[in-house]
């Protein structure tokens, strides 16, 4: 029962230090408006107009998601390690499994709200852009205002109330994009909006979920700059492990093993199948988020062993 409260803690204040970093907050800002503009860019045709808006949307959720999880990452472990906080930490009765999981779960919250906010953005802004010749203007610049209301209430209350501005703005901004999303599905053309793109947004999270604990290890080790590298080289290992892994290694068994302790965001990729068949079936979600869990648990133990020997080794 301790150990459940512990985690909860360390949850709650690993989601609020990510969720309160100004650059979580411009990020996340930043990435509604060029989702916006991605989608306007002119397409090829009209025929391949939705799948067009489909592919730079989410292309560009999937780099900002994993932009995120580095630098929310580096705020909430890297920092706190190097501040000394996590030596106050354990000089409490609080364990290194305990200690690392719950900032794993912390960061997975705060990307969890991060990506219900590019979400509700993509119905929206799928329904603004559905007909390439003919923008959606109402709708557009209710968009705009949503994106504007979150802020703008943080900043309100900050300079009334003395209240916190980035952890509430952070919370305001999906509320904000949801509400407006209800608005047009009641008052809009929700048959305009692309319900298919969600399955994909979700399987994106899995792999942002996957790359936030592939990268714990090294923010565990290294400072803010080795673990920059780490997340950008964890990205393009993802993206060319399964062609490299088929072509290298000769044994089936072995190619198996390889890609399921390495990143490969060719499984999460769907955006191709969902332009064929249209939809994805249930059985694949769940193989693609026990793949996510099964690398977070993974990385989660080698962290937890680098964790433990830094500290007999007087953190050196």
């Amino acid at each position: 029962m301790l150990s459940l409260k512990q985690i909860k803690s360390v949850t709650f204040n690993s989601a609020k230090n990510a969720a309160s970093d100004p650059f979580y907050l411009v990020l996340q800002i930043g990435s509604l408006l060029v989702m916006l503009v991605l989608a306007c860019l002119p397409s090829l045709s009209e025929a391949s107009h939705v799948r067009f808006v489909r592919d730079q949307c989410l292309s560009f959720v999937f780099i900002a998601g994993c932009l995120g999880v580095v630098f929310s990452t580096i705020k909430t472990v890297t920092d706190d390690i190097q501040r000394g906080a996590g030596d106050i930490m354990m000089s409490r009765p609080i364990s290194a499994n305990t200690f690392l999981l719950g900032k794993l779960c912390g960061l997975i919250f705060s990307q969890f709200l991060f990506f219900i906010s590019l979400s509700a953005a993509y119905l929206w802004i799928s329904e603004i852009v559905h007909y390439s010749a003919d923008i959606l203007y109402s709708s557009l610049a209710l968009y705009v205002i949503a994106v504007i209301a979150g802020p703008a209430i943080g900043a309100f209350r900050q300079a009334f109330f003395n209240k916190s501005f980035p952890f509430f703005t952070s919370l305001a901004i999906p509320a904000a994009m949801v509400i407006g999303l209800i608005l047009r599905l009641v008052f809009g053309y929700p048959g305009d909006m692309d319900f298919l793109g969600l399955q994909a947004l979700l399987l994106l999270f899995f792999a942002t979920l996957a790359f936030s604990g592939i990268l714990l290890p090294s923010a565990v080790r290294f400072d803010t700059p080795i673990v920059l590298l780490s997340g950008a080289l964890i990205f393009f290992l993802g993206l060319f492990s399964a062609y490299a892994i088929e072509s290298i290694i000769p044994y089936e068994k072995l190619k198996t093993l390889s890609l399921s302790v390495v990143p490969n965001w060719q499984n999460y990729w769907i955006l191709d199948h969902l332009a064929l068949k249209g939809k994805i079936n249930i059985q694949y979600i769940l193989s693609c988020l026990s793949q996510s869990l099964l690398l977070c648990g993974l990385y989660l133990c080698l962290a937890i062993g680098i964790f433990e020997k830094r500290e007999i080794n007087g953190n050196s």
